[in-house]
């Protein structure tokens, strides 16, 4: 009986203590926009002025992978963000960031369902900055993406088991010929193991993930933008080389440096220079109601509707 006792004491301790835990977590929702300079990024338009030559582009794909996301407390401190595990666009730690739409060139991959936001839970505190990876860590990196979970099972964010996935993919169309293909595609390099269809044991000799971080963040107010003419500064896109236009993280590709110098990565060593990725362009913030403002009906923005919009989506494709 003294047994008995005990043990319904120690249950009403706990009931509490588990309530108490809950009531000092805090919803924390990060919203990303896609630009191309002072517009809003869309298949279906085409935009000029665009790198070195002042090219003409669209897009055909617009897609990224976010992992890792932290905190930071006014004391400096990093605390994880509990990600919400809705069995679409966030697993684990992980987030996939959607940006295409199934218009125009991008119907061959993708498909109508966009994302543009990470939810997640974290303990009550003043909250002053973020930092995030744009990658997939190790762990998660090299799977078999048929019997994955979404959203890692996106053939077309993919390689190879050793390879891994492709952490951004931005596939371009110049106007420098006729349909002219630009593709990014980021991933890790360096990753040994006997075969394509083996999963690397040891890590990948250049990671290729970037840390973004913004210390002073306004969770009410700002926005992520995700700014391709920022990422393509610089960029000739329309100059001839003897490899195919675009960086698909080859060491040798000469396409590559300048992209990843815009991501603040050394195209050598697959990591930033002292970890330090600072020179990256390719993220900035934005105020949330100069966002609303430009003008876009056919693209989620990152206000009360982005709320309903993710109930709407029912699978990735592509």
């Amino acid at each position: 009986m003294r047994q008995i006792l005990s043990l319904f004491f120690l249950f009403c301790l706990t009931i509490p203590a588990f309530a108490q835990d809950e009531a000092e977590m805090q919803p924390i929702t990060l919203y990303f926009v896609a630009t191309v300079g002072n517009e809003m990024a869309s298949c279906s338009q085409t935009y000029t002025n665009i790198g070195l030559d002042e090219a003409q582009i669209s897009f055909n794909d617009f897609r990224l992978y976010i992992s890792n996301i932290l905190l930071i407390t006014t004391d400096g401190d990093l605390v994880p963000l509990q990600l919400e595990q809705d069995g679409l666009w966030q697993v684990e730690d992980v987030v996939l960031l959607d940006f295409e739409d199934g218009t125009a060139g991008c119907a061959t991959t993708g498909n109508e369902a966009l994302n543009g936001e990470i939810r997640g839970m974290a303990p009550v505190n003043d909250y002053v900055g973020v930092r995030f990876d744009v990658g997939i860590p190790f762990e998660l990196n090299h799977q078999d993406v048929t019997t994955a979970p979404s959203p890692l099972n996106i053939a077309a964010m993919f390689w190879s088991w050793q390879g891994g996935y492709k952490f951004i993919r931005i596939d371009l169309v110049t106007d420098a010929t006729q349909n002219a293909a630009w593709n990014i595609h980021i991933g890790s390099t360096g990753c040994e193991s006997p075969a394509a269809v083996i999963a690397p044991t040891a890590l990948c000799a250049r990671p290729n993930i970037t840390t973004i971080s913004f210390d002073e963040f306004d969770f009410e107010n700002d926005v992520i933008a995700v700014d391709l003419a920022t990422l393509l500064a610089n960029i000739a896109l329309y100059e001839n080389t003897p490899m195919p236009p675009g960086c698909m993280s080859g060491i040798d590709d000469p396409d590559c440096p300048l992209i990843y110098q815009n991501l603040g990565l050394s195209l050598q060593d697959g990591v930033c220079p002292d970890q330090d990725c600072s020179s990256q362009t390719f993220f900035h913030l934005a105020d949330r109601e100069d966002v609303i403002l430009l003008e876009r009906t056919d693209m989620m923005m990152p206000d009360e509707s982005m709320d309903e919009s993710s109930e709407n989506h029912h699978n990735h494709g592509g």
